[in-house]
């Protein structure tokens, strides 16, 4: 079941432009790009427990695109998400080709 989650995930909330996954998806699995009801498309909380659920499904499962999303997701919470003062910045919105920190995200 694990792995059809995945699967469903990567299909329906996996952002192919700038990685990451979409937070807010209809019922038929599309994804909000711009956000819902004023909030934006991406957060740091769906981030890191996609993370961690990802890690453990690793441990069992040795999938190469898994592999890649973690590393991913790695680098998107430690390089855009985290401040250089430590803390994470709750929500991630996209302008052009950057989050609205400024870095530039594109993977």
């Amino acid at each position: 079941m694990a792995k059809q989650a995945f699967q469903w995930l990567e299909k329906n909330s996996y952002d192919p432009d700038y990685g990451g996954y979409f937070q807010f998806l209809s019922q038929e699995g599309k994804p909000f790009t711009s956000g819902y009801r004023g909030t934006p498309p991406k957060d740091q909380n769906s981030s890191i427990h996609l993370l961690e659920s990802f890690t453990e499904l690793y441990k069992i499962w040795k999938d190469e695109n898994l592999h890649n999303r973690l590393k991913e997701l790695l680098l998107i919470i430690r390089d855009t998400i985290t401040t250089e003062k430590g803390y994470m910045n709750l929500f991630l919105c996209v302008t052009g080709n950057q989050w609205y920190t400024g870095i530039p995200v594109k993977v």
